[in-house]
């Protein structure tokens, strides 16, 4: 019910996104995550881990249903130094999966900057998940100001329909300032009917 929007005002109409599926439920759990990072020189190796593990129980509010479920996930990076003039190269891959009766907003989701660019949020979903991603860049000024060229693939769904995945994939270009910390990317989802062209500013990207 907004008068003014800028989502109004470059034509894009007044609806927002859909609310992700959810389920009300009592849950009790917890969650471990362990992040690594090795490297802070941007003309030089650098490497990390996400590593994710969570696990829980639930049921509904009158108690007519209860189950448990374990998900857990991991996503490694590499930037590399590719000859003289700054040149790198960044690559990026993770996967991730869910054991037991999980409700549905506790899915895996890929779409947007962080997982899949050239797609909207959460454009797939489901038990597993698995992702990559390549980047060629070049570095200006000791890692302030760097460009970048990149690819996406990622697929989401049932555990059982691995064989038979249909990833998605997108391409673009980026800009970045102060090695990745601030990123600016243009981008255009090449399969699938959810693709779309897409201009995101986020932070903490790979390059």
């Amino acid at each position: 019910a907004t008068d003014f929007s800028f989502r109004k005002a470059l034509g894009a109409g007044s609806g927002f996104r859909p609310n992700l599926p959810a389920r009300p439920v009592e849950e009790l759990g917890g969650e471990a995550a362990l992040q690594p990072w090795w490297g802070s020189e941007a003309r030089r190796l650098q490497a990390g881990l996400s590593l994710h593990l969570q696990g829980a129980a639930w049921r509904d509010p009158d108690g007519t249903d209860f189950r448990e479920y374990l998900r857990a996930s991991g996503v490694g990076r590499i930037v590399v130094p590719v000859g003289l003039g700054g040149w790198r190269v960044g690559l990026e891959g993770g996967g991730g999966t869910t054991w037991g009766g999980a409700p549905p907003q506790r899915s895996w989701l890929l779409g947007g900057p962080a997982t899949l660019r050239g797609y909207g949020a959460s454009v797939l979903g489901g038990d597993t998940f698995l992702r990559g991603r390549l980047e060629v860049g070049r570095t200006r000024s000791e890692g302030a100001f760097s460009w970048q060229i990149f690819a996406d693939g990622g697929w989401a769904g049932a555990r059982e329909g691995v064989s038979r995945a249909r990833p998605l994939y997108g391409l673009g270009v980026g800009w970045s300032l102060l090695d990745g910390l601030i990123r600016l990317d243009l981008s255009r989802g090449l399969t699938g009917a959810a693709r779309i062209w897409r201009m995101d500013l986020y932070l903490d990207a790979i390059l």
